[in-house]
């Protein structure tokens, strides 16, 4: 009897290729502003993992062209930047990283830009 034929499957790493696409900037679709600097990234990402730019990309879902770049006020690019990670790649950036992250967080007004 013939043996059926055997599929490769390849390794489960879902999440490192989500953060190769954040490093990579391949199809990114938004941009967005923090602090004076420019992040870009994927609408779909964003909004699947984030309540807050579930809420702020949905209004414009039917007009995709429109709000292409978002204002993140109250947060600090290298703070955005680490939380921008974490909704890729779902990890926590080191031990001291996450203690600035939380003190500038709490430093200001709670925006909804940290509350995610």
């Amino acid at each position: 009897m013939d043996e059926p034929p055997s599929i490769l499957v390849p390794p489960l790493d879902m999440l490192r290729h989500l953060g190769d696409l954040l490093s990579t900037k391949e199809g990114a679709d938004v941009e967005l502003l923090v602090g004076g600097e420019s992040f870009a990234a994927h609408r779909c990402v964003l909004a699947a993992r984030s309540p807050f730019f579930e809420a702020k990309l949905s209004l414009s879902a039917a007009a995709p062209t429109k709000n292409r770049i978002i204002q993140i006020n109250g947060m600090e690019p290298r703070v955005f930047r680490a939380k921008l990670a974490l909704i890729y790649t779902d990890a926590w950036p080191e031990p001291a990283r996450r203690q600035q992250w939380r003190t500038s967080c709490s430093s200001r007004r709670r925006s909804t830009a940290c509350r995610g």
